[in-house]
């Protein structure tokens, strides 16, 4: 029988950023939307909480890790703003070092063992 993939929690601090990442993406004009149909999609399952498995855990880990970056490469206000509203669909940074250990501490975890 096929172990059952590990689960974490949604902090409270990342449902509160992605809905409000999807309230500011509401109300940007169209010229300063931000995040994609996954983002969104990634908000919306953050904003009700619950748990989230490895898999998507280790998605939004990728996501942010990569994401770090580009607060240092935005090259003006509109596009820091675009990096921001982004990174708050996906929970925001301030869970960025729970995911890192959740996923670590399971790192050998596979589907289907």
């Amino acid at each position: 029988m096929a172990e059952a993939e590990p689960r974490m929690s949604i902090p409270k601090s990342a449902s509160s950023a992605a809905r409000s990442g999807l309230e500011k993406r509401k109300s940007a004009s169209p010229s300063n939307k931000f995040g994609t149909a996954v983002g969104v999609a990634r908000a919306q399952q953050l904003s009700a909480g619950g748990t989230i498995s490895l898999t998507d855990a280790r998605n939004i880990y990728a996501f942010l890790s990569r994401h770090k970056a580009n607060f240092n490469k935005a090259q003006n206000k509109e596009d820091l703003q675009k990096v921001e509203g982004a990174v708050l669909l996906w929970g925001g940074m301030s869970w960025y070092s729970q995911l890192e250990k959740f996923v670590e501490n399971n790192r050998s975890w596979r589907r289907n063992k």
